[in-house]
């Protein structure tokens, strides 16, 4: 299970289950396009109460672990701390 904050991604949720997006897609009635889209960080899911169970079933994760894992800010401030990882060489750009 992940622990740190900062590691907890809908995509790492996922793959730590062994799930493809096709499988979650279809579990949650929504398309795989739909969970590429939230794992991209380009729309946050807006699921019911029944959705938000079974993805955590699904996910094996806890409700706080999902709210993390879909937050927009969140998602991008892990973007921008890995930009920054790269070292920028001015011949590449």
């Amino acid at each position: 299970m992940l622990r740190e904050h900062h590691d907890i991604t809908l995509l790492k949720l996922r793959q730590q289950v062994g799930l493809t997006q096709r499988e979650l897609a279809e579990a949650l009635g929504v398309t795989q396009k739909t969970i590429s889209i939230w794992e991209r960080g380009k729309m946050q899911p807006k699921l019911s109460f029944w959705q938000t169970k079974l993805i955590m079933e699904k996910l094996n994760c806890t409700l706080d672990q999902l709210i993390i894992a879909t937050d927009l800010k969140h998602q991008n401030e892990n973007e921008i701390k890995s930009s920054r990882m790269i070292p920028h060489n001015p011949r590449f750009f």
